[in-house]
């Protein structure tokens, strides 16, 4: 565990991620406009817990994950179905950088009850999101 706790960085997890899920490359993100149906079957099809929202300009504006939809459905019912996605975003994403350790990012997660971190490039932008899930496929393979 001594390069997990004091050389593996968010960069180590990406490119594990890619090695054993190439499919799954890239920025998954779906319009504030789409439906929840959409969201769901988008989800899906891609086999992930957890997709970027983006304005009509190609902005993130949030992330949203499998919890908040189950949330959203247990808190309104079948009305859920007829308010807009955007209700639903996590607006304050919580972000890191690929060269951010490893287990600083892990413990950010668990003080803050979270289960996903943006990550972010050098220029700022949004290029992927590490889950716990992640950081602990790595920790246990890598």
């Amino acid at each position: 565990m001594l390069f997990f706790e004091n050389y593996a960085t968010v960069e180590d997890v990406i490119n594990f991620k890619q090695s054993e899920t190439p499919e799954h490359d890239g920025l998954l993100k779906v319009p504030m406009t789409a439906s929840l149906l959409q969201l769901i079957d988008y989800m899906a099809d891609h086999q992930v817990g957890v997709v970027f929202l983006h304005d009509g300009e190609d902005q993130i504006v949030g992330l949203i994950s499998e919890r908040d939809i189950i949330r959203h459905i247990a808190m309104n019912a079948l009305k859920a179905f007829e308010k807009p996605i955007h209700m639903m975003v996590r607006h304050s994403v919580v972000t890191c950088k690929r060269r951010d350790k490893l287990k600083v990012v892990a413990s950010q997660m668990a003080e803050q009850h979270i289960r996903h971190a943006a990550i972010l490039s050098d220029k700022g932008e949004y290029i992927g999101v590490v889950s716990s899930s992640d950081i602990e496929l790595f920790a246990g393979k890598g």
